[in-house]
């Protein structure tokens, strides 16, 4: 949030700017890296990751030393929580399905790898402007109503 220089809602727009970026984008990249070569999408990904890593080295704060130290175990344990397991067993089965659907999709129905990412770019473009769309159609202010819902 710190990266931001701003105030906590400028950190946010600007997290929810990237994330609505890289779903829009990163199909369409990944499938004209994955029409150069089957390695094209891996090494665009690890640029990333190299690129993301250094500005993060640079960019960020240090972080004071917690007083107690952290084990392997804590994350398990914080699975005890009701709310955090259910969310945790979605997130899991919705991504394997996902993952499994887009590697799956190509072969019956012989699309190369353009078509894809330009279906993948297209559907989560759709499913963004839906799911944010009750804060521009909502004339009454409260959030979601009956009319946009």
């Amino acid at each position: 949030m710190n990266s931001a220089r701003g105030s906590v809602p400028q950190a946010i727009i600007l997290y929810e700017a990237a994330l609505g970026l890289g779903i829009a984008v990163g199909p369409l990249v990944g499938g004209v890296l994955g029409s150069i070569s089957w390695r094209g999408p891996f090494f665009g990904v690890s640029v990333l990751m190299a690129v993301a890593l250094v500005v993060t080295t640079f960019l960020l704060p240090s972080t004071p030393r917690p007083d107690s130290a952290t084990t392997l175990a804590d994350p398990f344990r914080a699975l005890r929580h009701r709310g955090l397991l259910g969310v945790a067993i979605t997130a899991l089965l919705y991504n394997f399905g996902f993952f499994t659907l887009l590697a799956f999709t190509p072969f019956p129905l012989d699309m190369n790898a353009h078509q894809i990412g330009l279906i993948s770019s297209v559907g989560a473009s759709r499913w963004r402007s839906r799911r944010w769309s009750w804060r521009r159609d909502c004339s009454t202010g409260s959030g979601r109503c009956r009319r946009c819902w």
